[in-house]
């Protein structure tokens, strides 16, 4: 404090006695800046200007002034932290005190005055000032972090409040989806008494669900099953699990067979789900009945197998198309990109058993384009960094449209994985190395080689020779080695050529 130039204001009507201070103080404290205010306004005024380290108030004169000189200075925003001393002759002035410490009064002094004391006194007020400077810093800043959490708790509320609604839809969604599922579900107890059930179990059972709900396990089976339905359900409370057929009843005795998976989804409740199979069991029974003619039943079998062979590949192609249709620059990219990577698999003689599955993923590997707006599909300029992202979102939608189907697991994977690389630089799981399969491998250098030779809206064909520039430039880094080298060997040496 001694380090610094302090600014005092003295307010008095007295000059004499103000210089007699301004003497004590530059005497003891040289170089500090001293303000002679005569009267009231002229001080206020003083104050304003030059916002002194301490207000000095000599109100041996006129007690009503100087308690009003220091109320206004104290509605003063930027004098609130400064503290004002009072020199007064009226020791004994008790009720005068108690007004200017209301006033805003921080010390008093009485005349006669020590130097030392006034000096004393005086530094001891500038250190006040800091004091409730810093204190006024501190209390803007914690009701600026209080304000600011506040706002933030308002917006958690906010947003906590929407999440809220969006989950209660979600689930009211879900439970619609339940409810008008096309297979029983319902819910039992670990005693086997139903607890909910949708509208196919009830239909499935011929009772309506307040009937259903007064019903267990057993009131459902036939009496030839109960033994196989009692045993099996401690079979699922002990193990979590069941998959079996059971011969049920409805409520007017009408016997049929059913499919029925159970999951333990905690100690007291169990998740069923089950459908009619009795169309499949009297095929079944039918089919027994025939194996005597063996002859006949493999060639009803086999055209049955040769049926939905034919059914499941027009239904790939159909689905392949689909895509094509959005895309009109790749129509015939994965009929293409199937014929180069089944003989690419052919080359490295894999087994038919994943050709067969090599040609299914390469088929409809696009199909999730169809989610993927035609102008950016088609256009023809460069695509924005953002076009770029929703175009990378097919592999993600072609994922998920053929996982709800019943292809082979390989296949699923292959079609997650087409737009992978060994190094870790594709999309979008950013795979590695051992974790990309190999039926994938084989369709990112195919689908890269037919994209490069075929025309796209952005560029022109590149050709052969440029594709395989580029799977050579980066075999082994972003495309596996052997499949590379079985691709450049079909067009170098076999003479192979994509269909139109």
């Amino acid at each position: 404090m001694d380090k610094k130039k302090l600014k005092i204001l003295i307010i008095g009507d007295d000059l004499n006695n103000s210089k007699d201070f301004s003497k004590i103080i530059n005497d003891a404290l040289p170089g500090t800046k001293i303000y002679i205010a005569l009267n009231g306004p002229q001080g206020i005024k003083l104050a304003k200007n030059n916002e002194p380290d301490v207000i000095l108030i000599d109100v041996s004169v006129s007690k009503v002034n100087s308690l009003k000189i220091s109320q206004i200075l104290k509605k003063e925003e930027d004098l609130q932290s400064t503290p004002m001393l009072f020199i007064t002759d009226l020791e004994d002035d008790r009720e005068f005190r108690i007004e200017a410490l209301k006033a805003g009064a921080e010390a008093f002094l009485i005349k006669p005055i020590e130097d030392t004391i006034l000096i004393t006194q005086l530094k001891a007020m500038a250190k006040v000032k800091e004091r409730n400077i810093l204190i006024k810093n501190q209390k803007e800043q914690l009701e600026s972090l209080v304000k600011s959490r506040t706002l933030d708790l308002k917006n958690e509320i906010v947003e906590r409040k929407k999440l809220e609604m969006d989950l209660q839809e979600s689930e009211e969604i879900l439970k619609t989806y339940i409810e008008k599922a096309p297979i029983g579900i319902f819910v039992t107890d670990a005693l086997g008494k139903y607890v909910d059930a949708n509208e196919m179990a009830c239909q499935l059972m011929g009772r309506n669900r307040e009937e259903v709900l007064k019903l267990s396990i057993t009131d459902f089976l036939t009496p030839s099953q109960l033994d196989k339905g009692l045993e099996e359900f401690h079979e699922l409370m002990s193990k979590g699990f069941l998959d079996t057929e059971y011969k049920v009843r409805k409520k007017d005795n009408q016997e049929y067979w059913i499919s029925l998976r159970a999951s333990k989804i905690n100690d007291n409740c169990i998740l069923a789900f089950c459908v009619d199979i009795s169309e499949r069991r009297l095929s079944e029974e039918r089919l027994k009945r025939l194996h005597e003619n063996q002859e006949i039943f493999s060639e009803e079998l086999a055209k049955k197998n040769k049926e939905i062979s034919l059914r499941l590949q027009q239904t790939i192609n159909t689905i392949s198309k689909i895509g094509e249709m959005k895309d009109v620059y790749t129509a015939g990219h994965q009929r293409r990109v199937a014929s180069l990577a089944c003989a690419i698999a052919r080359e490295m003689k894999l087994p038919e058993e994943v050709i067969d599955n090599i040609s299914i993923g390469a088929l409809i590997h696009d199909i999730g384009k169809i989610n993927i707006p035609s102008d950016i599909l088609n256009k023809p300029g460069k695509i924005s960094s953002l076009e770029y992202q929703i175009l990378q979102g097919h592999v993600e939608n072609s994922y998920e449209i053929v996982k709800a189907i019943n292809f082979p697991q390989k296949v699923i994977e292959m079609i997650h994985q087409h737009h992978e690389r060994l190094d870790g630089t594709g999309y979008p799981q950013k795979l590695v190395g051992e974790q990309i399969i190999t039926e994938s491998r084989i369709l990112v250098v195919a689908d890269v080689v037919e994209a490069m030779m075929s025309h796209r809206p952005y560029r022109a064909a590149l050709g052969i020779d440029s594709a395989i520039d580029e799977i050579t430039m980066h075999k082994g880094v972003k495309y596996d080695s052997k499949v590379v080298d079985a691709c450049i060997k079909l067009f170098r040496e076999r003479g192979f050529s994509l269909p139109e």
